[in-house]
């Protein structure tokens, strides 16, 4: 049964138009650059290792859309991408190939190869991505009643364009047997008002720093440091040398940490710099907070318009 809702989102008079995936393909994209939201806890690492792999056991026949790998864990996840709505029938699309375990493990380790080899011990859970989520489906995954034989998690992708800058907002939700639901208070999943436009944390962060060095043009990369030191959000720091940033990204190809396309590049007078995206609204660490509470000693006003 779909959702029957209609759903209007604005942020401080802002009007955010839903912008959905043009299709499948375009999901999956979006999933191989941004495979954090396929986590579940804050802590999990996961990592894209296979697309379209094939599925034939005499039964079933089929393509997976998507094999994950959870760094430092004997765990995968099987994912099943939908367009639209995730239902009962893509449950059992996803069942479909996970209940045949060995046939599974077989297929990807024979079609994946630049990921470590799966074993009778590796870890499967299944998860379904989609822009909304039946509502018979969301309470079997949250009750652990799907009839898969392993973890089932759901994930909601919603995108939304602000047309007065043409910035995406991506919002997601998941639903497991853990009751991880974010759809009735996104946690740690802010909305920033700043000069008029909204912006998540990262994005925030580029344009507070942007705005400063467009209006203090002289300022050199020890001088910023000082303002917005390190220490606010560490291991990665507000803002690291164009260079270190772009070794870091290639060193860690799948959590790129740093924004270095060309939009995103700051120059200052000695030195060009990128800024970090790894900020935090929950949590012990909340670094995010400590960044505000810099830029507004500096002059600057921005106001929190979701958490």
């Amino acid at each position: 049964m779909k959702p029957n809702y209609f759903k209007h989102v604005t942020a401080n008079a802002v009007a955010l138009k839903p912008f959905p995936f043009p299709s499948e393909l375009g999901m999956e994209a979006y999933l191989e650059e941004n495979a954090t939201i396929l986590r579940c806890r804050p802590n999990d690492e996961i990592e894209i290792i296979g697309h379209e792999v094939r599925i034939s056991d005499g039964e079933t026949r089929g393509r997976i859309d998507l094999v994950a790998r959870f760094k430092n864990q004997d765990k995968i996840a099987i994912i099943e991408l939908k367009k639209e709505l995730i239902d009962e029938n893509a449950l059992q699309q996803l069942q479909s190939y996970i209940k045949n375990r060995q046939n599974l493990i077989d297929s990807i380790n024979n079609q994946v190869y630049d990921a470590p080899e799966l074993s009778d011990e590796t870890k499967i859970i299944g998860i379904l991505v989609g822009s909304e989520i039946d509502e018979v489906l969301k309470q079997k995954i949250q009750s652990g009643t799907t009839g898969c034989g392993v973890p089932i998690w759901g994930i909601t992708i919603e995108r939304y364009l602000n047309a007065s800058n043409n910035e995406i907002i991506t919002l997601s939700h998941v639903y497991n047997g853990q009751k991880v639901d974010r759809e009735e208070k996104p946690k740690g999943r802010y909305l920033f008002e700043f000069n008029g436009n909204i912006y998540k944390m990262g994005m925030l962060v580029n344009q507070v720093l942007k705005t400063y060095v467009k209006e203090n043009p002289t300022i050199t990369y020890a001088e910023l440091a000082r303002l917005f030191p390190h220490k606010i959000a560490p291991p990665f720091g507000v803002f690291v040398r164009l260079a270190d940033a772009e070794h870091r990204n290639d060193v860690d190809k799948v959590a790129k940490r740093y924004y270095t396309s060309e939009n995103m590049i700051i120059h200052l007078a000695d030195i060009s710099i990128a800024t970090s995206n790894n900020w935090i609204a929950a949590g012990p660490s909340r670094n995010i907070h400590k960044f505000l509470e810099a830029a507004r000693n500096v002059g600057f006003n921005i106001r929190v318009v979701e958490e």
